[in-house]
């Protein structure tokens, strides 16, 4: 077949043949078909759960920093880094599967740790300018972060 798109339309293929001859009563079945299913199912899993973690994540700091703003720029952040993500796995020819399915997830997590808690040492922190701010929540968080 090649590659996993090609098997997976083979696959549906044969179902369809299968399914337009009822009175034959055949089972289309392969060892395989269980990994082929996983290539079709994947990308919707993927763009769902990317969907609800960064919907989940934009109410969640809405609720938890004081300034809306900074909620809409902390879910741009995460939507940016994403898109980073899967434009280098796309780059380097990294298969769309559940690994690198779960990595993209774990990175919506990481991106959104730091984003929010910089925005929200941002918000929080003293100073009479923007960059005074800027550097009072830099000071604050940005070694610890840097660490990770």
């Amino acid at each position: 077949m090649g590659t996993s798109i090609r098997e997976s339309k083979m696959m549906l293929k044969a179902r369809e043949i299968a399914d337009e001859h009822p009175e034959l009563k055949v089972t289309v079945f392969h060892p395989a078909f269980i990994y082929y299913d996983q290539y079709i199912a994947v990308w919707p899993n993927m763009r769902q759960n990317m969907l609800i973690a960064t919907a989940a994540m934009f109410v969640v700091s809405l609720l938890l920093i004081p300034h809306p703003v900074c909620s809409l720029w902390v879910t741009f952040s995460i939507v940016s880094i994403c898109v980073g993500v899967i434009g280098y796995m796309t780059w380097w020819d990294v298969n769309l599967d559940t690994i690198s399915m779960i990595n993209i997830i774990m990175c919506i997590g990481f991106c959104v740790d730091f984003s929010a808690h910089i925005t929200y040492a941002y918000v929080s922190a003293e100073g009479d300018t923007g960059n005074e701010r800027m550097r009072n929540a830099l000071h604050a968080l940005g070694y610890p972060i840097a660490l990770i």
